[in-house]
């Protein structure tokens, strides 16, 4: 069963008694609109909704291509926990988020946002998670986002003015970078103390050498241009699951003695054609797919703490060779939460 909220879409007025009665038996929802289809009735409903369930519902604004949204009917969920303004091209009245008293995670993305400074107010320095979007022009500052004391779950694209501020934040345990360009350093990300996962999405860089970090937990490098190394990995002694996605270039993968990786996946790597150190890794999972590695070498010298192993190649054929060979060996192509 999939860990996601279920997606209502511009609910019809006479549906929200069974949003409520889903929430009350404890499923997470997000009630999306994506046009001006809300009466004040209904956004009245949403709110004692939000009242009652706090986080478990998330309130999504997007789309409304026929027009520009108008953020000032946020002011009719004053109640609203999570809240998304999101995959919109125009808005206006954005300030309007700075008057949610209860708000603890957002997400904004607004292509041609006209408000550079709207991380500034107030009221938004009781969140908990923020995810911030590209924008066509304007630069968002994230410089204000250091006074977000609380804040836990970052998740930036594309913007870089005032990026070094997010080292200043005391409870950050899990970002996302996402379409950061090869000019802007990366290096605030070892001041961030209390760190634990770490994704790097898109942009371009030829290496990591810079992030160094003793608390980092979970690693993620997605189809980022130019990066050809991950780099010595004693810098993250605490790295227990690490993901290398879309990355044509990177030939070899080395691991430390004492590396604490249990988790391995190798996704969409075509060039990658070997793996130092990994037979004394303490993995219990590895999934390989899309690479120049050699399975029948691979194999041998598979870690014995291993379960779940699936190693794809694309051909059908050989894959059914090689899950063959793998079930033989007792591992499990799939764990409760597994997926490629």
């Amino acid at each position: 069963m999939s860990t996601f909220p279920a997606r209502i879409n511009d609910p019809e007025p006479a549906a929200m008694p069974e949003i409520r009665k889903r929430l009350e038996v404890g499923e997470s929802l997000i009630v999306q609109f994506s046009g001006a289809f809300y009466t004040s009735a209904q956004l009245q409903q949403i709110d004692e909704l939000c009242a009652t369930y706090g986080e478990r519902l998330n309130v999504r604004f997007f789309g409304h291509y026929k027009s520009t949204f108008d953020a000032n009917v946020v002011r009719s969920i004053p109640r609203v926990v999570s809240l998304n303004l999101d995959c919109l091209v125009n808005a206006e009245n954005v300030h309007a988020i700075a008057d949610l008293p209860r708000l603890q995670h957002l997400a904004l993305d607004i292509l041609d946002l006209q408000n550079p400074d709207v991380l500034r107010f107030e009221g938004l320095r009781s969140l908990r998670s923020l995810a911030v979007g590209d924008t066509r022009s304007a630069r968002i500052d994230l410089g204000p986002i250091a006074e977000c004391t609380f804040l836990e779950s970052l998740r930036i694209s594309g913007q870089t003015h005032g990026l070094d501020a997010l080292a200043e934040l005391p409870e950050l345990r899990d970002l996302t970078l996402r379409s950061i360009p090869k000019r802007a350093s990366l290096g605030f990300v070892c001041r961030i103390a209390k760190l634990t996962s770490l994704g790097i999405v898109l942009g371009g860089r030829d290496n990591i050498d810079e992030i160094v970090h003793p608390t980092l937990r979970a690693l993620e490098l997605v189809r980022i241009r130019g990066l050809s190394d991950v780099g010595d990995l004693t810098r993250f002694p605490a790295l227990a699951t690490f993901q290398v996605e879309d990355q044509i270039r990177i030939k070899t993968i080395g691991f430390p003695e004492g590396c604490a990786c249990t988790s391995l996946r190798l996704l969409n790597c075509k060039t990658l054609s070997s793996l130092q150190g990994l037979e004394r890794l303490p993995l219990r999972e590895l999934r390989v797919y899309g690479t120049s590695l050699d399975a029948d070498s691979l194999i041998p010298t598979l870690p014995s703490t291993l379960e779940i192993c699936a190693i794809y190649t694309g051909k059908e054929r050989e894959d059914r060779r090689i899950r063959q060979i793998l079930d033989q060996k007792g591992y499990r192509e799939f764990g409760a939460s597994t997926a490629l």
